[in-house]
């Protein structure tokens, strides 16, 4: 067997230009012009001379480090990946070790990513036509969800873990608060934060991707006056669930229809601990709001009455029935967010760091908004409705395809009607109609009868009948 050999300082700048420039152009006919190279590239030398010539370039690791998360893959394979396009180019194979190529993922700059990421949610966001909005409106949908990672001492420091887990038993978790596209499903912004911050306070933190004119929807968690009115001084409208602890009496207010009124909310007596004196004397003595309430009887469901609030106080422009479908297609929210923890995988990050831990989310959202990105190109192209495509076919046909693309020459005819056959393989795996199908949060296989961590490992002593696992220590 031929070893390995070590790449050449006259092997560097030959196998960085024909690599670098094979990832480019074969792989932007797979995911279109959503992804750009130039936040990649290094900026001039300030003394006028030239950057070292490295084999992993950041655009090589940026498409590196994607194969890994569209692949639940390791260093490990993206290297071996690296290595086969050096055997498919005929150059010299770089070595089994990860250190460099590791290396190099952590000098990717972490600005590149998010430039990145931001464009794939607002080119696919431009291509949205006005038929393909709600009542000719952007919806922006917000949630959060959470996500655990190895237990180091960085992440523990940056983000804790739950409180009531005991020291040395559990995991950091960090919080995800994402704001989504109801049309296309791509994700636009996200922040990150510590598993205790309330969801409100970082949905502040998304208001500055908000434009005049959107509508927001949200459930109770994020229904609250002053958020409202601050929203509505922006010209963003909003779709609430009322929020547990709000008194709802429809005999009060202007009645509009049945179970549809206009309201007045009072301005809270307090001031909450997130605001400033200034804040809090600017909102007004009360605001006009709408409540809508439906009812859900299908059984299965957890809700059976749901009430909203609204600043959409037009009955005929916006009905209620207009208002209840809206509120059930929040629902995508939470499937997306499957898309990314379960069938993706980010559930549970992998890197040790915070700084790679940013990365390495960022990196999941990026691989979701291109997956979204062929997804709307094939429902444009076979007129269907991106909700009928399965996100977990187009993914694994990406998987499946990828290397076809590597064997053909770029903008060629063989390479653009195999995009095309991909497209129409896309099309095929259409979703099942499942209309008002029962999805209880439950899960059905059992863990393995292991007895649980409670006590530090170095203190942890296990009990040695295998049926008593579940018997807690003395």
């Amino acid at each position: 067997m031929q070893a390995l050999s070590s790449p050449t300082p006259s092997f560097l700048k030959t196998f960085r230009h024909r690599l670098s420039r094979k990832s480019l152009e074969q792989t932007v006919q797979l995911f279109g012009p959503a992804v750009h190279p130039e936040p990649f590239q290094s900026p001039p030398h300030p003394s006028g001379a030239k950057w070292r010539e490295r084999v992993f370039t950041p655009w090589l690791i940026f498409w590196g480090f994607l194969s890994q998360v569209l692949g639940k893959s390791s260093c490990r394979c993206a290297l071996q990946q690296i290595q086969g396009l050096c055997a498919v180019s005929k150059q010299d194979i770089p070595a089994s070790d990860t250190s460099a190529y590791c290396q190099a993922r952590a000098r990717l700059p972490l600005a590149s990513l998010k430039t990145t990421f931001a464009n794939t949610g607002m080119e696919l966001e431009n291509l949205v036509q006005p038929d393909h909005r709600w009542l000719n409106r952007r919806v922006r949908v917000v949630d959060c969800t959470s996500a655990s990672m190895p237990d180091t001492g960085q992440n523990q420091q940056v983000y804790p873990q739950p409180a009531e887990q005991k020291p040395g038993c559990g995991f950091p978790v960090v919080k995800i608060a994402a704001l989504f596209s109801l049309a296309t499903g791509a994700m636009l912004a996200f922040v990150l934060s510590q598993l205790r911050i309330h969801d409100s306070l970082l949905f502040l933190r998304l208001w500055e991707w908000l434009q005049p004119g959107d509508v927001v929807l949200g459930d109770r968690a994020f229904c609250s006056y002053a958020a409202i009115f601050q929203l509505q001084q922006k010209k963003v409208d909003v779709v609430f669930r009322l929020h547990q602890r709000r008194p709802i009496d429809f005999r009060k207010g202007k009645r509009l229809g049945k179970n549809d009124h206009l309201i007045h909310w009072k301005k809270p007596p307090q001031r909450l601990s997130t605001m400033t004196p200034e804040e809090f004397a600017a909102l007004p003595p009360n605001l006009q709001l709408r409540q809508v309430r439906f009812s859900i009887l299908i059984p299965g469901f957890r809700t059976t009455v749901i009430t909203l609030v609204t600043t959409l106080l037009d009955p005929q422009a916006y009905p209620p029935s207009a208002l209840a479908d809206l509120f059930r297609l929040r629902w995508r929210i939470e499937l997306s967010f499957r898309d990314l923890k379960t069938t993706m995988g980010m559930e549970v990050l992998s890197c040790l760091s915070p700084t790679m831990i940013e990365k390495e989310i960022s990196m999941f959202f990026i691989a979701y908004n291109l997956i979204r990105w062929l997804m709307w190109q094939t429902a444009v192209t076979h007129r269907l409705h991106i909700s009928e495509l399965s996100f977990k076919g187009s993914l694994d046909l990406v998987q499946s395809w990828a290397w076809i693309f590597w064997q053909t020459q770029p903008n060629s005819r063989k390479s653009k009607d195999i995009h095309a056959l991909l497209l129409q393989r896309i099309a095929q795996d259409t979703l099942p109609r499942r209309l008002n199908r029962s999805e209880p949060r439950v899960v059905k296989r059992r863990p393995k009868p292991y007895q649980l961590l409670t006590k530090p490992r170095r203190l942890m002593k296990t009990i040695p009948h295998r049926n008593h696992y579940r018997k807690s220590l003395s």
